[in-house]
């Protein structure tokens, strides 16, 4: 899962493990939860947008 995470391009790292105290505090739980930690990757794009009209000529 993390390599999937990282893969999609949002993110530069991603760490994905279950949560131990969760399961130490409620042994009882039928489901392990899940603790997921996401650094956001630093923006690279530039959008550029330009258009002409026949009423108000160019525009950008």
């Amino acid at each position: 899962m993390q390599s999937r995470l990282t893969s999609v391009g949002y993110f530069s790292s991603a760490t994905v493990a279950p949560d131990v105290e969760a399961v130490e505090r409620d042994p009882a739980l039928s489901e392990v939860p899940v603790l997921v930690e996401l650094r956001e990757m630093q923006s690279r794009r530039v959008a550029l947008g330009a258009g002409f009209s026949t009423d108000h000529g160019p525009w950008a």
